[in-house]
């Protein structure tokens, strides 16, 4: 299996169908195989991609054991506002490969349990957005609450707790970061687009027994 992310077709020929997708890699793990998706990334060693380099299995791990011990279910944040200057990344990403990310996103939503995914893309990013949503409209696996929030187009936005702040409150400010354990009811995964559509090539190629090496922060999101 091609490891890159934008493996596939040219990016010329535009948005990568649903179809073709799932030609191309197949289907996502899903029921009783999305609970070795833990194990799969743990394995694999993969990291997160915003800087931090944190191992992305352990930190799935807490989420999923945070809500267990609180019966507070997880939300999944993907943060597309990518609002740092001359970074192009996850625009592109969201924009050529939107069903790598999506199936990221939800298979992160089945490993850790939770009951929505966030879809926080840049204001600016037009045509990500609308790839993006054709993409959810192409799909008929998607059993949850799935949101496009239109994320403002500065450079704090894309902060991590600016995000979750975003989405909780409607500012984009950053908030002083809550503790990995957890000390409200609602724990949220938040991640770039290149880290959520890096984690289903990752439990792939785990799987495949490939070696393979997205950026995930915890926060506290309110229903």
């Amino acid at each position: 299996m091609d490891l890159r992310l934008l493996a596939g077709p040219p990016a010329a020929a535009g948005t990568e169908s649903w179809p073709d997708h799932r030609a191309r890699l197949g289907g996502r793990p899903d029921g009783p195989s999305a609970r070795d998706t833990i194990p799969a990334l743990e394995a694999s060693g993969l990291l997160g991609r915003g800087g931090a380099g944190f191992p992305v299995g352990r930190k799935w791990r807490s989420v999923a054991e945070r809500a267990a011990e609180t019966r507070a279910r997880p939300v999944v944040l993907v943060n597309g506002a990518e609002g740092e200057p001359l970074s192009s990344k996850d625009r592109t990403l969201l924009r050529l490969r939107p069903h790598l990310v999506l199936d990221g996103a939800l298979i992160a939503a089945d490993a850790v349990g939770a009951d929505r995914i966030e879809l926080y893309i840049g204001s600016e990013h037009r045509d990500a957005r609308l790839a993006l949503r054709r993409a959810i409209t192409e799909r008929s696996d998607i059993r949850l609450p799935l949101r496009i929030v239109d994320a403002p187009a500065t450079y704090v936005a894309g902060e991590e707790s600016a995000a979750v702040h975003f989405v909780n409150e409607g500012d984009a400010r950053p908030t002083t970061t809550p503790r990995a354990d957890f000390a409200c009811a609602k724990s949220v995964p938040v991640g770039v687009a290149a880290s959520w559509a890096r984690g289903p090539v990752t439990v792939e190629t785990t799987r495949l027994g490939v070696a393979s090496t997205p950026a995930f922060e915890y926060q506290t999101i309110r229903s």
